[in-house]
């Protein structure tokens, strides 16, 4: 039984950083530290996760990306503007765009898209995984013992918790939201 629900974690863990990420990588982390999942085992399955999930959109932006784009002239406009500052700055962009929560996702496609080889991808891809894995299974494996410390002051103070951080999402999307973008 033990083993089943370590594979069925592990799975969890790899299909959810497909689909979502640090969340669900971190909560991976707290169950491989209070020791319900193999630590390792979590990390690798992450990082295949995050590969995964890295080459699933790439693949799409190389081969359906400029096909997308070339049907919709305005918007092909506004790509040649991203592209620009990109090829530019594709280094910042290469190391960054992991930890780019929200933007990896079009990122990712952007490389697809822009001239960037499938062998670069590669490297930056394999390198940026690896720092991922090690930055947020640090941050995860270090936090899940304050937090376990600390759950009772959680449960304690939940109801401030969930509206401190409802208020803070509505003072960064609000803005976002009211601002129209003028016509070009």
């Amino acid at each position: 039984m033990e083993s089943y629900i370590l594979s069925l974690g592990l799975i969890a863990v790899f299909l959810g950083v497909i689909l979502e990420g640090e969340f669900l990588f971190l909560t991976g982390i707290m169950f491989a530290k209070t020791g319900h999942l193999d630590f390792a085992s979590v990390l690798v399955a992450g990082y295949l996760g995050a590969l995964t999930h890295d080459w699933i959109f790439f693949t799409l932006g190389k081969t359906q990306g400029k096909a997308f784009f070339d049907k919709r002239p305005n918007l092909n406009k506004r790509l040649n503007k991203v592209l620009v500052p990109f090829h530019k700055n594709e280094w910042i962009f290469f190391l960054s765009y992991r930890f780019l929560i929200g933007f990896r996702m079009i990122l990712i496609i952007l490389f697809g898209i822009s001239d960037v080889s499938i062998r670069k991808f590669f490297l930056v891809s394999a390198f940026g995984g690896l720092l991922w894995i090690a930055i947020y299974g640090g941050i995860g494996y270090y936090f899940t013992e304050v937090i376990v410390n600390n759950l009772d002051w959680f449960k304690e103070h939940k109801i401030i918790i969930f509206f401190t951080a409802v208020s803070l999402m509505l003072i960064y999307i609000l803005p976002k939201l009211l601002v129209r973008p003028s016509d070009e």
